[in-house]
């Protein structure tokens, strides 16, 4: 019985972990004066309980849980995209990461983000692990192969 119910917590916590919204639609009409930017997190091992917040030129627009994807229509030019959390309150290990990209109007962008671990120590009966965040464009081709399985955050 206390098999059960431990396996029932892990479960129910893990399941916060993952986006549970509807699963990926490409939208099929870009605004003409906006650029249309998928950003992403395909399924990863490392730190799929942990998430990023997403800010887009200082703007905080939404949480980056694992296996999730967020959309925004963008006004043409440079614009700054930073995933960043904290091991407290979001439990990111990865350490903030950004890129400045410029974009145009009436065309679409996949921002791909992924947690990878830099290392592992183990002391006594703990393990530490550290990482970081690569935050990167992709070209359309591969992103829809990684991103048809994510879900829409909300």
């Amino acid at each position: 019985m206390k098999k059960i119910a431990v396996f029932l917590s892990l479960v129910l916590m893990l399941s916060g972990c993952s986006s549970t919204g509807p699963v990926f639609q490409q939208i099929t009409l870009t605004p003409p004066d906006k650029s249309t930017v998928y950003i992403y997190r395909p399924h990863q091992g490392f730190n799929m309980a942990g998430w990023p917040e997403i800010f887009i030129d200082g703007k905080k627009e939404f949480a980056l849980k694992n296996e999730g994807y967020g959309v925004v229509h963008l006004s043409p030019g440079e614009h700054k995209i930073k995933a960043e959390g904290s091991v407290i309150f979001t439990n990111w290990y990865p350490g903030p990461m950004e890129i400045t990209k410029t974009f145009e109007a009436n065309k679409e962008y996949f921002i791909r983000v992924t947690p990878k671990m830099t290392s592992a120590m183990v002391v006594g009966s703990s393990m530490t692990m550290t990482g970081k965040a690569n935050v990167s464009v992709v070209t359309e081709s591969k992103a829809l192969s990684e991103i048809a399985e994510t879900k829409k955050v909300h």
